[in-house]
């Protein structure tokens, strides 16, 4: 009684007593106590009521100091001022308390939030793949590292199941994008077992690949983190540097957000004698960003990314 459906209709009925409230502060001409934001920030950091409802093609129905509504014909959003923040979209709640502030004495926006809103009611459009293979001069051999495994989950304190089976079933899903390509493909774990980080460095050694990837999830103490990332090793050469830059570019589309190249000394990158990339697939410890990694849709777009990019990297240096 008190797990399940329950559950959820109460976040559904707490959302719209929230709804109906701030509407009628609205209806009351109510002023929120905020304090107003100045400055240059202003044109870059901030969107307004109009630029939003132009930006999410939606018709802006209402608006002033404490909240606006916007819709269309399928889609309702509901932004929430200061010091509530955030927005309701289509009865689900995203952002933060941060993420609205007058500026200027007009309810605004983050960037982010904006960009979160925009990701989630028009998602990018994914390319399809080709169906035929390449015909490489030599066929390419790479390996390909889902992170963690057996005993070892992986990310914590997470809004979605462990890191090690995200990262298994994406590396899969790569590898079977690779295959149609005539790509060599060795998986350093095919199944959730442990895999030491020595073992996978010297599985890859042996196998003389043309590319090491290995794939993650990533964790942190603050839940805004998010995003897509690619590491090198610090000291890493011209050719691990192009690779992650094919891997950002192709993903980045397919991403909802994306944090760029990124140098570190993990094991797997320093060991590896083949040019190594080390993707972070986003962040489990970010509610949204969680719940998209645990579709398979989104893992799938991110697969054909990391695939995309491999394959681009492969081309250049054939």
């Amino acid at each position: 009684m008190f797990g399940g459906p329950w559950m959820k209709s109460r976040r559904w009925l707490a959302l719209w007593l929230l709804a109906v409230g701030l509407q009628a502060m609205a209806m009351a001409g109510c002023t929120p106590a905020a304090v107003s934001v100045r400055g240059p920030q202003t044109a870059t950091n901030w969107v307004g009521m109009r630029a939003l409802a132009g930006k999410l093609n939606l018709s802006l129905r209402r608006s002033n100091v404490c909240i606006a509504s916007m819709a269309d014909s399928v889609n309702t959003l509901l932004i929430i001022g200061p010091p509530h923040g955030g927005a309701i979209l289509n009865g689900r709640r995203h952002g933060h308390y941060g993420d609205t502030a007058l500026v200027e004495g007009q309810l605004m926006v983050s960037a982010h939030l904006a960009a979160t809103l925009g990701y989630n009611l028009h998602p990018p459009a994914v390319r399809q793949r080709p169906t035929k293979t390449r015909n490489w001069v030599n066929r390419p051999v790479v390996v390909l590292d889902a992170g963690h495994g057996g005993k070892d989950p992986g990310a914590s304190r997470s809004y979605a199941p462990a890191e090690k089976h995200l990262a298994l079933d994406t590396a899969m899903r790569v590898r079977n994008l690779l295959l149609q390509e005539d790509v060599t493909v060795f998986m350093t774990r095919a199944s959730d077992r442990f895999v030491s980080l020595d073992d996978r460095v010297k599985f890859a050694n042996a196998r003389k690949a043309n590319l090491f990837v290995s794939i993650h999830a990533d964790a942190a103490p603050n839940p805004k983190a998010r995003g897509f990332t690619v590491y090198i090793a610090r000291k890493a050469g011209a050719r691990a540097v192009d690779l992650a830059r094919q891997l950002i570019a192709a993903t980045k589309p397919r991403a909802g957000a994306c944090r760029g190249l990124k140098r570190a000394g993990f094991r797997v990158l320093v060991g590896t004698k083949m040019p190594a990339a080390l993707v972070e697939l986003g962040y489990l410890t970010h509610r949204d960003e969680a719940a998209q990694l645990t579709t398979a849709s989104y893992r799938q777009r991110l697969a054909e990314g990391i695939a995309e990019g491999i394959e681009g990297h492969l081309a250049a240096f054939r």
